[in-house]
């Protein structure tokens, strides 16, 4: 959908070019998930539960505009006048400067937003002065800048920029960030799912996987950014305990603390990286600790059916104890949250370990309720 550029000048002056749908995010499925993950061409920023805006300088106005199209103007809705607060941090860009990000209540939902964004401003000033509190805005995108069009640059590139922009500015927008809730989204580039699972465990909506080079395409939905959303969860019982890899093989080689000599000794927690006979080893292994549990459920004929193990979510503090005094764990019932499970083969995709489950046994843990 385009809109009139003459038609949003005069409701909203100088916004024309700036006045285009969003994009889209299409939903991850287990296997595109997997295969941008491992890529090493994706990053991923945590997805708020909340609503998208994006705010908008002009040499003439400022504006916030939403994602719904108003019945009244048939333009995007424009809630700048709802969040005063929040609007001053496009002091910190010249005009020409479209943000994107979301406007969110941190532990909240959208549903919680809309009773903001969706009243009169009158009305939502003084919510927010009252007992709602402010509400936040996560900044992750700059699609324009000073007027320069950033569409066409990928994703990197744009994120790049705007922390190259916000960096300028040091400790003055640092204390407007505080001050106003506002928050610049952080990225990861590594360990993607498991990054994804610990935001979910944490209460996040979600996590968007971003290719580098992928470019922004107003009301698209390009394969190439994928959201990863709250997933199944089940509940499923220990088993055993499953030992580390013993050798290191990760990218910090040259600052790693964990070593051992070469006839199986610890040595001291510090970097031995180049002396003779000292080999990396995981902090796992080095600790002597589990690295992760084995679940199961019974069958319709009270048989334990294995399916699987989960190493993410767990603590060290749980690590340690799986290996002091497993018996305490043995099937004791755990909350396991997934990506997706497989039906067929009975076994679970990216499994994430959520907490105990204290108010269930392990004979109610049922493979027809799992994979049902």
């Amino acid at each position: 959908m385009s809109f009139d550029i003459e038609k949003v000048n005069e409701l909203y002056p100088g916004a024309g070019p700036y006045m285009f749908e969003p994009m889209l995010i299409a939903k991850g499925t287990e296997k595109s998930i997997s295969l941008a993950a491992e890529s090493g061409e994706y990053f991923g920023q945590i997805k708020k539960d909340g609503a998208l805006y994006m705010l908008v300088s002009t040499p003439e106005g400022r504006y916030c505009f939403g994602r719904t199209v108003s019945k009244k103007t048939g333009l995007l809705t424009e809630k700048s006048a709802n969040i005063p607060h929040i609007m001053g941090l496009l002091d910190f860009f010249p005009t020409g400067t479209v943000l994107l990000g979301e406007v969110y209540y941190p532990g909240k939902t959208s549903k919680d937003v809309t009773t903001i964004m969706g009243c009169l401003p009158a009305k939502a000033v003084e919510r927010q002065n009252g007992s709602y509190g402010k509400l936040h805005y996560y900044l992750y995108d700059m699609l324009f800048l000073g007027g320069t069009d950033l569409r066409g640059k990928g994703n990197w590139d744009r994120y790049i920029e705007l922390m190259l922009w916000i960096s300028g500015y040091q400790d003055r927008i640092n204390k407007y960030f505080e001050e106003n809730n506002i928050e610049l989204a952080q990225v990861y580039m590594n360990n993607l799912i498991e990054r994804a699972n610990e935001a979910l465990a944490n209460g996040e909506e979600g996590m968007v996987f971003k290719k580098d080079d992928g470019i922004y395409q107003p009301g698209k939905r390009p394969a190439y950014n994928l959201k990863v959303k709250q997933s199944d969860c089940i509940d499923a019982f220990v088993i055993g305990a499953v030992d580390p890899n013993k050798a290191y093989i990760g990218k910090e080689i040259e600052s790693w603390k964990y070593w051992i000599d070469k006839d199986g000794n610890k040595l001291p927690i510090e970097c031995h990286y180049g002396e003779d006979g000292a080999v990396a080893v995981t902090k796992h292994y080095y600790n002597g600790w589990k690295n992760a549990i084995r679940i199961g459920v019974y069958d319709d004929n009270g048989n334990i059916i294995d399916i699987g193990t989960v190493s993410s979510g767990l603590d060290d503090n749980l690590r340690k104890e799986l290996s002091d005094n497993f018996s305490k764990y043995h099937m004791k019932v755990a909350k396991i949250q997934c990506m997706s499970v497989d039906k067929k083969e009975k076994t679970l995709r990216h499994a994430f370990f959520k907490g105990w489950h204290t108010e269930k046994n392990a004979e109610e843990c049922l493979a027809k309720d799992v994979f049902h």
